[in-house]
């Protein structure tokens, strides 16, 4: 969409929102299930035809730990918490 601004050229800069998707667990599943299913998902992530699907839809694959993904998914909250309040947004 060229003829539609940026944020940066609206004057709003540093404004990063991507779309991310994760796995995650339910609080107090064993470490070494975590462990395992994120093994599992990390081979996955390296199959030539997930690659390709990944691509084909305009995303990649960033794998991590889940000690990284936690930390990644808490600045998130912290970043998007309170405009997510101050809209007034809610589950329904």
């Amino acid at each position: 969409m060229p003829d539609v601004p940026t944020l940066a050229e609206l004057g709003v800069p540093g404004v990063n929102a991507g779309v991310w998707f994760g796995a995650v667990v339910k609080t107090g599943t064993p470490a070494a299930a975590v462990e395992r299913l994120n093994d599992a998902i990390h081979q996955a992530m390296k199959d030539p035809e997930v690659v390709k699907r990944f691509a084909d839809q305009g995303m990649q694959a960033f794998p991590s730990t889940p000690a990284q993904f936690g930390s990644f998914m808490q600045s998130e909250m912290t970043k998007w918490g309170p405009l997510v309040k101050a809209s007034g947004a809610s589950i329904e």
